[in-house]
């Protein structure tokens, strides 16, 4: 069994969040900037006791291996 994150593609490097909202009068138009990716890039499951030994990670290329 694999999971959906088992060799994903990259993650995006920013996304659009609302930041507000534009008025004219009638109606409120949401206002929308960029947000830059900070999450880790790299698998974090794989860093527990529990994701060396699952299964499922084995081949992934987002796995890292701890000593």
């Amino acid at each position: 069994m694999t999971y959906g994150c088992h060799n994903r593609p990259p993650f995006k490097r920013s996304h659009f969040v609302q930041d507000g909202w534009w008025a004219d009068g009638v109606q409120r138009i949401p206002k929308l900037s960029t947000a830059p990716f900070r999450m880790a890039e790299d698998c974090q499951y794989t860093l527990t006791d529990l994701g060396q030994t699952d299964k499922g990670c084995q081949g992934c290329k987002h796995r890292k291996d701890v000593q």
